[in-house]
């Protein structure tokens, strides 16, 4: 059994009385003081009493001084100032805990609060306080919070034991001793932190346990865009139990808090603000290394669509708009990303936007779209097909999307490694061919995954999957038919008016190569029957003793020249 002076004084032990639950009066009640043992405690010191042994202080042993009764498990331990008080001075109200491994004693160094069961032993030393951590601080509140609209700072007990969080000191870069410091556990408030339970504490406010506030129990310091929070055991402990290095996110819609739900980890700045509850990931480290060029195989970040028209319709209110698509299976940190109006190391100056800076998108999660305004809003999240639509994981009205001007001959390119200047830029992405022209059309991979290349798309869809359609392109006239005016008539031909106009042009097309062939075949005619009379005439101008032998018409030579119907031919 320790007892503590936690006075600034030394007390007196002498006539004091320690007993279990039989009670004043009981034959094993110890005495303290009494001769050959400590009668006194000095200030902030601890007596250490053993059973059917001695007692210790000050690293002195003082032999046969312990007490003798046994203490049990649900035992209750009483200390009077003497033996004529009514009432202990003090109770261990809810002893002990049946365990060789832990202790009940004090949640706190100073020997303020109440009891718990402790996980570490420490006979003769102070208490080891099990860890209250500052675990979420919003620097901007807004309405809808607990705190309505005022900053806030949330503690949280990670441990398996209730924690007395009398004493302790909660304070920004003023540090112990400014005037708005905040002492906890003062009375009307909050003095212990259950098991894995959280403590809400608002500025000029209440401080709100679970489902329970209590008035005028909050912080009167505002807490800064680059604040320190620090909480300390008490006044006398320079070094403090937890500190907020880094804080804040100057947002109202992140906070800063630890990239855990049970407490653990670093600080850094957290898309979801969870005042009272268990903290959500992931969170986008402030400035961590650009993406190493191995991950950017097999696959990237993408451009997946780009609007050089803005349409009044749009997500972005008639203003030019970059669609950047995450098809790949991981998170992708944006810093070290640039969007690039052309190509880096080209002649003259570029424009370009550096994705990922403070205060906008620090992350893009698989199969999300990062959605950037010509300067307007940034939109992280996706859509669902049709109408229907489902808030967004963030949004940020300002600040953070490009301002450069998207020409319908324009290249957009995506790099990553622009965070440095001694880094070498890599390529992901570019939009080779872009853009429309059109406020009714955009330019875009023609998939819903990411994949294929670029091509006009007739359906504009910011923030959806792409459509699959696209534009249609103009229609191509028909070559005309060939001129056969007099066999184009549905009546000279034979061709009923309800014929199809592909059966009369069937029907065109074999009169025709009829006519053509009938034609040859006449002129093949005229030609044999001209040559036969003029070898006819050729044989009449002759005398029939000149005629060669060989010349015989296959009748006599009188027949022959008796025949007097050639000339008239």
């Amino acid at each position: 059994m320790e007892l503590l002076n936690p006075t600034a004084t030394e007390a007196s032990l002498v006539g004091m009385a320690l007993i279990d639950k039989n009670g004043l009066g009981h034959n094993k009640q110890l005495i303290l003081g009494k001769t050959g043992c400590p009668s006194s405690l000095g200030a902030g010191a601890y007596l250490l009493l053993c059973r059917d042994g001695s007692a210790v202080s000050g690293g002195t042993f003082y032999p046969g001084c312990g007490f003798e009764f046994g203490i049990q498990s649900k035992d209750t331990l009483e200390l009077y100032t003497n033996l004529s008080m009514a009432s202990p001075f003090d109770v261990t109200t809810g002893c002990c805990t049946g365990s060789t491994t832990t202790s009940f004693g004090r949640n706190s160094v100073d020997g303020s609060g109440g009891f718990a069961e402790l996980s570490s032993r420490t006979p003769g030393a102070p208490n080891v306080i099990p860890p209250i951590v500052i675990n979420e601080v919003a620097d901007r509140g807004i309405p809808s919070e607990p705190c309505a609209g005022e900053d806030w700072i949330e503690l949280y007990n990670p441990t398996a034991l209730a924690v007395s969080i009398t004493g302790m000191l909660l304070t920004d870069s003023n540090g112990i001793g400014h005037t708005r410091q905040l002492v906890l556990g003062r009375a009307g408030c909050p003095s212990t932190l259950a098991s894995n339970a959280y403590l809400l504490l608002c500025r000029d406010g209440a401080a709100i346990m679970g489902r329970t506030s209590y008035d005028g129990c909050g912080f009167g310091f505002g807490v800064g865009g680059t604040d320190t929070i620090a909480l300390f055991a008490d006044n006398q402990h320079a070094a403090p139990l937890d500190v907020a290095t880094g804080c804040c996110s100057k947002s109202l819609t992140s906070s800063y808090g630890r990239h855990s739900a049970n407490g653990s980890g670093s600080f850094q700045i957290l898309r979801v603000r969870t005042p009272g509850a268990a903290n959500t990931g992931p969170a986008a480290p402030a400035a961590p290394p650009p993406p190493p060029v191995e991950q950017i195989i097999p696959s990237t970040l993408i451009i997946n669509e780009v609007a050089d028209v803005g349409a009044s319709d749009d997500m972005c209110a008639g203003g030019e708009w970059i669609e950047i698509f995450n098809p790949t299976g991981a998170t992708w940190a944006l810093p070290g990303i640039a969007i690039v109006d052309g190509q880096l190391g080209g002649r003259g100056t570029v424009k370009q936007l550096q994705l990922g800076t403070p205060q906008c998108p620090q992350s893009l999660a698989p199969g999300k779209l990062l959605v950037l305004c010509m300067n307007g809003a940034v939109f992280v999240g996706r859509q669902p097909n049709g109408n229907s639509f489902v808030p967004w994981d963030e949004t940020f009205p300002s600040g953070c999307s490009f301002s450069f001007r998207i020409a319908t001959t324009d290249t957009i390119s995506l790099y990553s490694g622009t965070s440095a200047p001694s880094s070498t830029p890599a390529l992901l992405d570019a939009t080779v061919g872009c853009c429309t022209g059109s406020s009714a059309t955009s330019y875009g991979r023609m998939s819903a995954d990411g994949t294929g290349g670029f091509s006009a798309l007739s359906s504009r869809s910011p923030g959806r999957v792409n459509a699959l359609v696209p534009p249609s392109p103009p229609p191509t006239p028909e070559p005309p038919s060939p001129y056969l005016a007099p066999l184009s008539s549905p009546i000279s031909l034979g061709v009923t008016s309800s014929s199809s106009g592909n059966d009369q042009s069937g029907v065109i097309v074999v009169l025709t190569v009829l006519v053509v062939i009938l034609a040859a075949v006449a002129i093949a005619l005229v030609a044999i029957r001209k040559r036969r009379v003029a070898m006819i005439k050729t044989v009449k101008m002759q005398s029939s003793s000149a005629l060669p032998a060989e010349i015989t018409l296959g009748r006599p030579s009188a027949t022959v020249i008796g025949d007097a119907r050639a000339p008239r031919a």
